[in-house]
């Protein structure tokens, strides 16, 4: 379970339930959002928004589902996969895919 340093997690009883349950904690370094995943992907959905929202501040909200559907099937140059392979086992498709190529579904 990776975590930043936040007081939630680097208390006695968190480490405490941790240590009970065999469950090992690795700890980001301070002040550094490289190593945090999340931190990584909060990075690419705010260059992704800025790139379509450009003038238009007030529609930021209606992109969001374009951009989750486009982060969840890119492949990831250290995996290989995208993360919609990597959780269902297969690849998400468009809603434009089955009128394009019927043998999909078979």
């Amino acid at each position: 379970m990776i975590s930043d340093n936040g007081v939630q997690f680097i208390s006695d009883v968190m480490q405490q339930i941790t240590y009970c349950f065999g469950i090992t904690t690795p700890f980001i370094p301070l002040y550094h959002a490289e190593s945090n995943p999340i931190e990584r992907k909060s990075r690419e959905l705010k260059t992704q928004l800025a790139i379509l929202v450009q003038d238009h501040h007030s529609e930021w909200d209606h992109h969001l589902s374009s951009i989750r559907f486009a982060i969840n099937s890119t492949c990831c140059d250290s995996t290989g996969y995208s993360p919609s392979f990597l959780t269902f086992g297969r690849e998400i498709r468009a809603p434009y895919d089955p009128v394009y190529d019927l043998r999909k579904d078979f």
